[in-house]
């Protein structure tokens, strides 16, 4: 979708380069990110790292967001934040903490 979004005129010139970088995050994590802190050698150490590269990756995207008039959740009205809170799973699959 992007490829096609990227060529149009109306984005300011900082939007491409930071779009663009949130597509590389995007597909790091979808390809390369679970294999190798999970399934190459889980340990505490990939977990830890894991997190603090996603914790990064957040933050960039969340900042970029802000730029664009995008609310952050601490933004949003109380019922707002209520009815997203919905959304959120209460149970997983398996919990990833045991495993360590």
């Amino acid at each position: 979708m992007w490829r096609g979004l990227r060529t149009q005129p109306h984005w300011p010139d900082s939007a491409v380069p930071e779009v663009d970088g949130a597509v590389e995050a995007r597909n790091h994590l979808a390809h390369h990110f679970l294999r190798e802190y999970f399934l190459v050698a889980p340990s505490e150490a990939h977990r830890e790292d894991a997190i603090d590269m996603l914790a990064r990756i957040a933050n960039r995207l969340d900042e970029y967001s802000r730029t664009l008039g995008v609310p952050h959740v601490e933004d949003l009205d109380d019922q707002i934040r209520q009815e997203i809170e919905t959304l959120r799973p209460t149970t997983w699959f398996t919990d990833a903490t045991d495993q360590y």
